[in-house]
C-alpha cells in the first residue's frame, strides 16, 4: 500500500508540463493551453494505469481485508490533486500574461503636435519671394473638375452623407493653432449675406463657387503662403483646402468646425453676428399641400438642387436653378429676368442646398421678387 501511495503522489506532483510566459497572442496562448491540458491528461492516465495495476494486485492480495475504501480515497485524492495543479498553473499563466499586457499599455506613443509652428525658413521665404513668382498651375482644370465632381455628389447625396464626403481631417486646425500661425491669409468662403452679418478681422471674402471657378487666381497667392479657409461648418473650407492642396499649396488648412464651432472659443476673433438672421418668409418651410396650392395659383418653383436631380424628377411649373454651381454675377443676371408679378418658392432636399435656397430668398428680395418659402421634401410631392 505504501508503494501505491508514493506512486500516486509522485505522478500527480509532476503533472505540470514545461511552459514559459507567452506573449499576448491568441494563437500561442491557445496552443499552450492545449499542450498543458494534453500533458495533464497523459499524466493522469499514466497515474491511473499504475493505480489500477496496483489496485488489482492489492485487491487480489487483500481481498479478505477491508482496504477497498482506502484505495478509492487514494484514487479520488490523486484526481483532485491533478486538477488543482492544473488550475493553479492556469492562474499563474494568466497572471503573467496580464502583467505583460499592462506593461505594453504603459508604453507612451508620441502624439502629433496640435500647434503647427512654421519653420523660420518658411517665414523668410514668404517675405523674400518676389510677387512675380506667382502661381503656375499645371492642369488646374483637371483638379477643378475633380473637386467640382465631389461638390456635385454632395448636392445629390443629401444631408446624411454631406459631412462624410466633405470633411478632410488631415488639414483641419483649431482656433489656437490658427492664432499662432503668422503670417497667414484667411479666406472667408461663406455667402455674401452671411459675411455682411459678421466676419473675421483682416479676412478676405470670396464665395466658394466664385473661388473654385477661378477667382482664386486674382488673389496672387504664392504656394509658400499659409492659407486658412473658413466657412460656417467647415465643409466648404475642407473642399477648398483639398482643391488648393491638389494645386500644390502645401500650407493650406481649414478651420475645424467652422465659425459655428469656433464662436464658442473666447480666443476666436469675430466681429458681428455668426448666424444669418432671416425674415419669416425666407425661414418658412412649406408643406406639400401649400406647394400644390401655390402651383395651382401660378407659383413657380426654383429648384436649387443639382441639374442631375432636376432632370431625373422635378415638380411641375418649376425651373432648374443650381445656385451653388453659378457665379455670383450669373445669379444676379438671371434674377433680373424673373417676373416681379409672380410668386416663387425654392425647392431643396439637403442641408447644403436648403441653405442655398435661404440665400436665394435674400437675393430675390433685392430684386423685388416675391419669395414665399422653401420646400424641403420634393420626394413627397405627387400631382
Amino acid at each position: 500500500m505504501k508503494k501505491i501511495f508514493l506512486l500516486g503522489v509522485f505522478s500527480t506532483l509532476f503533472v505540470t508540463p514545461v511552459w514559459a510566459i507567452p506573449p499576448p497572442d491568441f494563437i500561442i496562448s491557445s496552443l499552450q493551453s492545449v499542450l498543458q491540458l494534453f500533458g495533464v491528461v497523459i499524466a493522469f492516465f499514466i497515474s491511473l494505469f499504475f493505480l489500477i495495476h496496483d489496485f488489482v494486485k492489492t485487491i487480489w492480495q487483500c481481498h479478505r481485508k477491508k482496504c477497498l475504501m482506502f484505495i478509492g480515497v487514494l484514487l479520488i485524492i490523486g484526481v483532485l490533486l491533478g486538477l488543482y495543479i492544473y488550475t493553479e498553473s492556469q492562474k499563474k499563466w494568466k497572471k503573467n500574461v496580464d502583467k505583460e499586457l499592462k506593461e505594453l499599455s504603459t508604453i507612451i506613443i508620441p502624439k502629433t503636435p496640435t500647434n503647427i509652428q512654421l519653420p523660420q525658413e518658411h517665414k523668410e521665404l514668404q517675405k523674400n519671394t518676389p510677387k512675380e513668382a506667382s502661381i503656375k498651375v499645371i492642369d488646374d482644370q483637371k483638379v477643378f473638375e475633380q473637386i467640382w465632381d465631389k461638390f456635385h455628389k454632395v448636392n445629390e447625396a443629401g444631408t446624411q452623407t454631406e459631412n462624410k464626403i466633405f470633411q478632410n481631417n488631415d488639414f483641419k486646425i483649431s482656433v489656437g493653432t490658427m492664432n499662432n500661425l503668422e503670417p497667414k491669409i484667411i479666406i472667408d468662403l461663406r455667402e455674401a449675406q452671411a459675411q455682411a452679418r459678421g466676419y473675421i478681422p483682416k479676412s478676405i471674402f470670396l464665395r466658394l463657387t466664385d473661388f473654385l471657378m477661378g477667382d482664386w487666381k486674382k488673389l496672387n497667392l504664392r504656394k509658400t503662403d499659409t492659407i486658412i479657409f473658413v466657412c460656417f461648418t467647415g465643409s466648404r473650407g475642407s473642399l477648398a483646402t483639398e482643391f488648393f492642396r491638389e494645386l500644390g499649396f502645401n500650407n493650406a488648412y481649414y478651420l475645424e468646425g467652422g465659425i459655428n464651432k469656433s464662436i464658442k472659443n473666447k480666443n476666436f476673433h469675430f466681429e458681428g453676428q455668426p448666424t444669418l438672421g432671416s425674415p419669416d418668409n425666407i425661414q418658412r418651410l412649406l408643406n406639400t399641400d401649400e406647394v400644390r396650392t401655390s402651383i395651382k395659383e401660378g407659383g413657380i418653383g426654383i429648384d436649387v438642387r443639382s441639374d442631375t436631380k432636376f432632370n431625373k424628377k422635378h415638380l411641375p411649373n418649376s425651373i432648374s436653378f443650381f445656385r451653388d454651381g453659378m457665379r455670383t454675377e450669373t445669379i444676379k443676371e438671371t434674377l433680373k429676368t424673373f417676373d416681379t408679378d409672380k410668386k416663387y418658392f425654392a425647392i431643396c432636399d439637403s442641408w447644403l442646398n436648403c441653405y442655398s435656397a435661404k440665400i436665394l430668398g435674400f437675393e430675390m428680395a433685392e430684386f423685388n421678387l416675391t419669395f414665399i418659402g422653401r420646400y424641403a421634401k420634393p420626394y413627397k410631392y405627387s400631382e
